[in-house]
């Protein structure tokens, strides 16, 4: 009978684990500034991290980022279910004016900061799954004949940017290009975006590019029917990555077509220790 009592005691333990959950939520601090929330807000939690606006610990299980929004604050909550209640009543307690707040673009948006900042920091958090990064790179070797190279780098960010030949039909059309951006900041940084008007193709797969062929406009996508040239084209062809953490020492490959000739510009935006900067990257030599 004790070795049932003592199992279902386990089952119960295990099941309340199992069943925990993060939340998140939102609020407004009115007419107030971080600089002087920030303090207040430390003397309320236990045992607070404080970097780059946010309030954190993972040994409660808690974290708090704030958001400057003109004369108010935003402030992102995300916490153990359970401990919700506890955590709005001390951002309350703190003598601001301080209220709930509904915003679904807003909470997505800093969700996902939260999980920027948490991989970015190397920080684990009970309860909490962070989202897989979506880019989907071609990580193989590549068998296209290298027609240049050119290097660059700024902010101990480093950049190899390759002019590729087609090996298909398609290279009467386009050509390649293979773009690694290596991380030697001595820190973990963020790759927010990267945006070219060069690139053929380069956010929208399934559709059709025109390209001018003398008088005639040739679909690059319709063109040749053939698996080789479709897996070269789709190699080449895929969305660039967002919001991409980037190690320290290591490095992320963007492939990208381009007309022939065309030597693209590149403009990439990076989050480094909470700051963002700007990189434009000009492959001509």
């Amino acid at each position: 009978m004790k070795k049932i009592s003592l199992l279902i005691i386990a089952m119960v333990i295990c099941s309340s684990n199992a069943f925990a959950k993060n939340v998140e939520n939102l609020f407004v601090v009115k007419d107030s500034q971080i600089q002087d929330f920030t303090p207040k807000l430390e003397q309320v939690l236990t045992e607070p991290i404080v970097k780059d606006n946010a309030l954190y610990s993972t040994k409660n299980n808690y974290f708090i980022r704030l958001y400057q929004s003109d004369k108010d604050i935003n402030v992102f909550l995300n916490c153990d279910k359970a401990e919700q209640e506890q955590y709005q009543s001390k951002l309350k307690s703190t003598g601001f004016k301080t209220y709930s707040l509904t915003d679904k673009d807003l909470q997505s948006e800093y969700s996902s900061d939260f999980s920027n900042f948490v991989e970015l920091n190397n920080i684990t958090f009970d309860n909490v799954k962070i989202k897989k990064n979506k880019y989907n790179p071609y990580n193989k070797p590549l068998p296209n004949r290298v027609i240049s190279t050119m290097q660059y780098s700024e902010d101990n960010i480093n950049f190899v940017a390759k002019r590729v030949a087609m090996k298909s039909k398609i290279k009467r059309y386009v050509e390649g290009y293979e773009i690694v951006v290596t991380n030697n900041t001595g820190d973990n940084i963020v790759l927010k975006q990267a945006n070219s008007g060069d690139f053929v193709g380069l956010y929208e797969i399934a559709k059709k590019a025109v390209l001018p062929a003398g008088v005639d406009f040739v679909p690059i996508y319709g063109l040749i029917a053939g698996i080789k040239t479709d897996l070269e084209k789709n190699r080449f062809t895929r969305p660039f990555p967002t919001n991409y953490t980037i190690k320290n020492n290591e490095s992320v490959r963007i492939l990208g077509l381009t007309r022939p000739q065309v030597s693209p510009i590149v403009d990439f935006k990076f989050e480094i220790n909470g700051k963002e900067k700007d990189i434009q990257l000009n492959t001509y030599q």
